[in-house]
């Protein structure tokens, strides 16, 4: 069975505002850099939902 949840490696690459910006909030946040831009992505998907279902 497939886990659907499984972790995918994902190159990005990031002006340097915004790379200075997500290492800013990650060490404010006391988390990765990875971690930031995973609750990022996820705060933008769940506004877009939230959008779609209204």
């Amino acid at each position: 069975m497939k886990d659907e949840n499984a972790a995918k490696t994902l190159l990005v690459r990031l002006p340097a505002d915004v790379k200075a910006w997500l290492a800013s909030e990650a060490e404010r946040n006391f988390s990765s850099q990875n971690s930031e831009l995973v609750r990022a992505a996820r705060e933008k998907m769940e506004r877009r939902n939230a959008v779609q279902a209204a």
